[in-house]
């Protein structure tokens, strides 16, 4: 199996020493990990100041329910951003089990239809990245869980495209 390292492991910040009198500027090293948290908390932390400075939501509940809408539409536009355009459909038994169906996948949509053998295991291959990126994403939230996904080979769309994810308690 092949193996890739990131070539962005950590980056270098330039800051203004405050402890010294001199202004120079020093080097700090972070991981890329520590950027994005970093990032993503300032990101938040505006979220929140924003909604609190706002006259028409004095309630903390109403705060609340501002902030939880805006992370809602952030979460609405994931797929869209990470695959061009929104899920056909969500279903769920409301027991822990989704499914997305995505009529249009466009990452099958340079493989033809019907599949011989050798695409479909392309496709299998393909639709495994959507499934990890899914589970990680579940995971940065603290949830387990276990993503699959089954593909149409009727020898006209091969796009059509169902993850199931069921989240483990």
């Amino acid at each position: 199996m092949a193996s890739f390292t990131s070539p962005l492991t950590d980056v270098d910040l330039p800051c203004v020493n405050a402890q010294s009198s001199d202004s120079h500027l020093h080097t700090v090293s972070l991981s890329t990990t520590a950027v994005a948290e970093t990032v993503f908390n300032l990101l938040l932390n505006e979220v929140i100041s924003y909604v609190q400075s706002l006259p028409s939501t004095p309630t903390s509940e109403s705060q609340a329910s501002l902030i939880e809408s805006i992370g809602y539409s952030v979460g609405l536009h994931f797929w869209s951003s990470v695959f061009g355009h929104q899920i056909t459909k969500l279903q769920t038994n409301h027991r822990g089990v989704f499914v997305l169906k995505d009529e249009s996948f466009p990452l099958l949509s340079p493989l033809s239809a019907p599949l011989p053998p050798s695409s479909r295991l392309l496709a299998i291959l393909t639709l495994a990245y959507p499934c990890g990126l899914i589970r990680g994403a579940l995971k940065g939230f603290g949830r387990e869980s276990v993503v699959s996904c089954d593909f149409l080979n009727d020898g006209e769309n091969v796009e059509s495209t169902s993850f199931n994810v069921k989240i483990l308690m």
